[in-house]
């Protein structure tokens, strides 16, 4: 319009020539520029678009592979579990059946037994238990993959302390360890499966007192902490090596430590402590070594206060 005469021109670039705007040619190459700007925009901004597409396109596949592989997983999972549940019930009972009569031998209900004979039941005997402990916790781990977490009831820590000093104190004895329970503040209650959470605690007491040296403490605190409920078991034995705490509650695992202490143990008791912990949205924090101690562990269960208050 400018080149026709139809607008008046106004010069507004300094520095440049004021007639510019009568060459054709520069008009011609200006319109040139901008014409090949805007489909180079155009050409970027669609293959931008179309390779958008196509990235998601495979983001959706991929996605649908990796569900369709989950549910697999899953599948496959649930049928493992189910054997395993199924062996191990048919399993434990012949061998309780087992037991059962080898200790009626070694309590003499039989008549006398030789020496060697004697200590080749007691043997038996040992070994037998030690599968059945196993079959018990492969059962246990099965019932809490499936949400099982017993009856849920209000009770006083106390009860729960009590009964595993009842069931532990005499395994404490014998290695003249010193057990001890306390509870802040002292007549605290909770709502929860006592069961599950008596399992969880038998379990870490059961590994400070194993794996602690004779005539050491074992420290077992429960409370309410930062609006939790926590329940920290303390030793002063082995300790856990960093290595071995990355996988200390994968099934089967037992630590280096752990197998130089003592063969005995499935490996499944602290996957089994995980789940329950799991399923009352709660944590477990390891700390080896802990405190001044050159070894020692300190096992810290911490759960959400709402999953454990009293209604």
């Amino acid at each position: 319009a400018e080149t026709s005469g139809l607008m008046a021109h106004h010069h507004l670039v300094i520095g440049s020539r004021h007639e510019l705007y009568l060459d054709s040619f520069f008009i011609a190459t200006r319109c040139g520029f901008f014409f090949t700007t805007m489909m180079l925009m155009v050409y970027m901004t669609s293959s931008l678009a179309r390779e958008v597409g196509n990235r998601e396109g495979l983001i959706r596949d991929t996605v649908s592979r990796l569900q369709l592989a989950n549910e697999e997983l899953r599948g496959q999972e649930k049928v493992r579990t189910q054997f395993v549940r199924a062996v191990s019930h048919d399993l434990k009972e012949p061998l309780a059946s087992i037991q059962s009569t080898l200790r009626v031998v070694l309590d003499g209900y039989t008549g006398e037994v030789n020496p060697k004979a004697m200590n080749m039941i007691e043997r038996a005997d040992k070994s037998a238990a030690k599968l059945i402990g196993m079959i018990r916790d492969m059962l246990d781990l099965g019932r809490m993959r499936n949400g099982w977490l017993g009856n849920r009831s209000t009770w006083p820590v106390g009860d729960l302390m009590r009964s595993v000093d009842e069931k532990l104190r005499a395994r404490a004895e014998e290695k003249q360890q010193s057990l001890t329970f306390a509870a802040r503040p002292p007549d605290l209650k909770i709502n929860a499966s006592l069961d599950a959470l008596e399992q969880v605690l038998l379990n870490l007491v059961s590994n400070g007192l194993k794996y602690a040296p004779e005539k050491t403490p074992v420290r077992v605190w429960l409370g309410r902490k930062d609006g939790t409920f926590v329940m920290r078991v303390e030793d002063e034995g082995i300790g856990i090596s960093d290595a071995d705490q990355k996988k200390l509650f994968g099934e089967f695992f037992r630590g280096t430590d752990a197998r130089r202490v003592t063969r005995d143990g499935t490996g499944l008791g602290l996957s089994i402590v995980k789940s329950i912990v799991d399923q009352h949205g709660g944590v477990i924090d390891v700390t080896s070594p802990y405190q001044d101690c050159s070894g020692g562990t300190r096992v810290e269960v911490t759960i959400p206060w709402n999953e454990v208050k009293p209604s």
